[in-house]
């Protein structure tokens, strides 16, 4: 069964993080919670990791399918999860082409550069690494 296609269907910035895009797509929709989206693409809803995916057990072609925006796309906008060394719980991710610990991710607070939100309101892919301590556009 195909899914519907959102009404309103933004396409991701180049350095937009996937859970920051699932948030706009939200906002953009008028819906009041991203569980909205997870359950339309049939999505689990992320904790603390809210950037990693997992090939394996997450499918991104019903997300793909609503918001218009190709898998690979959507891909390429996560933390893949490195399930090869721990197959049972997610403990390292690929970032930029490199594995990484979870420890790498920022999971106690979040970043974001006030100059950038107010040149475009969307969340940046490198503002959820921990090593990132400010913008590199705005320092």
């Amino acid at each position: 069964m195909k899914s519907r296609r959102l009404l309103r269907r933004p396409r991701p910035y180049p350095d937009e993080s996937l859970g920051g895009y699932i948030i706009r797509l939200t906002e953009t929709n008028y819906y009041s919670s991203p569980k909205w989206i997870f359950q339309m693409s049939g999505l689990r809803a992320r904790g603390i990791y809210g950037n990693v995916f997992n090939r394996e057990k997450d499918d991104l072609s019903r997300l793909s399918n609503i918001s218009d925006v190709e898998a690979d796309i959507l891909w390429s906008m996560a933390f893949p999860a490195n399930t090869l060394i721990y197959p049972k719980a997610v403990k390292q991710v690929k970032v930029f082409g490199n594995i990484v610990p979870t420890d790498a991710l920022n999971r106690q607070q979040i970043q974001l550069c006030p100059i950038c939100l107010q040149e475009k309101p969307y969340y940046r892919f490198f503002w959820e690494l921990s090593v990132v301590s400010a913008c590199p556009l705005h320092h």
